[in-house]
C-alpha cells in the first residue's frame, strides 16, 4: 500500500487471525517498489495470488485532460498493473501455479464524461488481463478481473463530491441517484468485492480464465 500506516493495520489484522504477514510502503507505478513486494513475497514462501487494486482518478471532462493528468491516471492504473503481473511472472511460472485478479471497474463498460481518463485506464485493464490469460493458463496461471460498482468507500465519496457536480449533480447526490438505479437496492461494500477476489484466488477457480466479472449489484448486466 502506498500507505504504510495501513497496510501495517492489515498485516496486524492478519496477524491476530493467525495468518503471516509482512507489510510494506509499495507504489504500483515505482519499478523498484514492485521488485521489492516481489522479494518480500518470495521470501514468505512464494507468491500464488496477486491481486491489482491500486488506482487513482482524476475527475476531468474530456476539454479539460491534459496530458500530464492523463499520464498520472495510466501510470498506476495501467502501468502500474501491468508491470507488477510482469514482475511477478517468474516466480508463478516456476511454481506453475498463479491467480492473477485485476481490478476493472464497471466504468469500462458505463460511459462518465468527468471519469474518461479513468474508465479508459480500466478498458486497459481488461485487455493486459484478457493478454497474460491467454499466454500463460496453460502454466497453470489464470488471469481475471474484478468490475465493482458502486462501493461505499472513499472513492465514491471523491466521484460524489468532485464528478456529480461536473454533470449536473447537485454535490452530494450522485451517489444516491446512481444507487437507486441497481436492482438489488443498495451500494456494495468491500466485502462483497472480496468475496468474489476470495472465490478468483482459490482452487475452486481453477477453470475461470480470461474473464471480467461485474461485481455491482445488477446495475450493469454483461
Amino acid at each position: 500500500d502506498i500507505d504504510a500506516a495501513a497496510a501495517g493495520t492489515v498485516a496486524e489484522r492478519i496477524g491476530k487471525a493467525g495468518g503471516t504477514a509482512a507489510a510494506m510502503r509499495m507504489d504500483v507505478a515505482d519499478a523498484g517498489d514492485r521488485e521489492r513486494a516481489v522479494e518480500a513475497a518470495a521470501k514468505l514462501g512464494g507468491l500464488h495470488v496477486l491481486v491489482n487494486a491500486a488506482g487513482i482518478l482524476i475527475a476531468e471532462l474530456p476539454q479539460d485532460v491534459t496530458p500530464a493528468s492523463w499520464a498520472k491516471v495510466f501510470a498506476v492504473n495501467v502501468e502500474g498493473l501491468f508491470f507488477t503481473c510482469q514482475a511477478a511472472l517468474p516466480l508463478m511460472r516456476g511454481q506453475k501455479h498463479g491467480r492473477i485478479i485485476n481490478f476493472s471497474s464497471t466504468g469500462a463498460k458505463l460511459g462518465t464524461a468527468a471519469l474518461i481518463s479513468y474508465n479508459a485506464s480500466k478498458s486497459a485493464v481488461l485487455a493486459i488481463t484478457r493478454g497474460f490469460a491467454t499466454q500463460f493458463g496453460r502454466e497453470g496461471i489464470t488471469a481475471n478481473s474484478v468490475l465493482p460498482g458502486i462501493i461505499d468507500t472513499s472513492m465514491w465519496e471523491v466521484i460524489n463530491a468532485e464528478v456529480g457536480p461536473m454533470i449536473g449533480f447537485a454535490p452530494g447526490t450522485m451517489m444516491e441517484d446512481r444507487v437507486g438505479r441497481i436492482p438489488v437496492g443498495r451500494a456494495g461494500v468491500p466485502d462483497d468485492v472480496a468475496a468474489v477476489v476470495a472465490f478468483l484466488a482459490s482452487e475452486g477457480a481453477a477453470y475461470v480464465n480470461g474473464q471480467s466479472i461485474n461485481v455491482c449489484g445488477g446495475l450493469l448486466m454483461s
